[in-house]
């Protein structure tokens, strides 16, 4: 068991997962029997995930087994996990476009529903700027009120430093978890299962996430290895957050907040 958990942690952090098949059958190559089978199911995968039909279709699950936001929504608080910030050629660090895109959608989010907001990010990297810090001061939101945790690296430590927090002397117990659209179940279990009810409001991974009016949803094409990549490294995580604890199974079943 212990070998099954630490081998999903790594490859949750691979670049291309949907490459491991392909890369598998290569490197072992004319040393099996089973080698070109490997190789041949590799390229077929790649082939099929490459076409953004596909990965937008098995994508589904993701964000619609969690209740949605609506008009009537009523929480405690408001939540945007940071999404990476990257090094510019200036050697400075700026938000990722998902980050940025998130945090957009949260700041019209705090302004309809009148919560507060919290963007929560730190940092991978020991004695860099912190993803929260980094998002704020580049976006000029400092004098917006939003309040920021720069301590957390993932899902399960936002869920835990949420599940702690007060707004006003009471104890957060409901949130409403605005991140993109393949990360909402991860993240609404693993808050779930530090005792918080979840409502979701996903965005879209880009424009045109939803329908399938572009021609290139139906050919092969790098978009489609993107969108098939970040679902993919979903669904590990899933399952790694459940064999380590960090999901609890009775959180798939839990009465969620309206």
């Amino acid at each position: 068991m212990e070998f099954i958990k630490s081998f999903l942690k790594t490859i949750i952090e691979l670049p291309l997962l949907i490459y491991i098949p392909l890369i598998i059958g290569l490197i072992t190559y004319g040393k099996f029997i089973w080698s070109k089978r490997v190789v041949t199911l590799g390229a077929a995968l790649l082939i099929l995930f490459s076409v953004p039909l596909v990965p937008k279709f098995i994508s589904k699950p993701l964000f619609t087994l969690v209740p949605l936001a609506t008009k009537k929504s009523d929480v405690d608080l408001i939540i945007v996990p940071t999404a990476g910030v990257v090094l510019n050629p200036m050697g400075e660090w700026q938000p990722s476009f998902m980050s940025m895109h998130r945090v957009i959608e949260g700041v019209k989010t705090r302004d309809r529903f009148k919560r507060p907001l919290l963007v929560i990010g730190g940092t991978p990297i020991a004695g860099e700027a912190t993803e929260a810090d980094t998002i704020i001061k580049y976006m000029n939101l400092e004098n917006l009120g939003i309040l920021i945790n720069k301590n957390v690296k993932n899902s399960y430590e936002t869920a835990q430093a949420v599940q702690q927090m007060s707004i006003n002397g009471k104890p957060v117990k409901s949130v409403m978890v605005v991140t993109s659209k393949e990360h909402i179940l991860r993240m609404s279990l693993t808050l779930q299962s530090a005792g918080l009810k979840v409502v979701a409001l996903p965005v879209a991974t880009s424009r045109g996430w939803e329908d399938y009016k572009f021609p290139r949803d139906y050919y092969p094409n790098l978009r489609g290895l993107q969108l098939a990549n970040y679902a993919l490294k979903e669904y590990v995580g899933i399952i790694w957050y459940l064999l380590s604890g960090q999901i609890k199974f009775q959180a798939l079943f839990q009465e969620q907040a309206q």
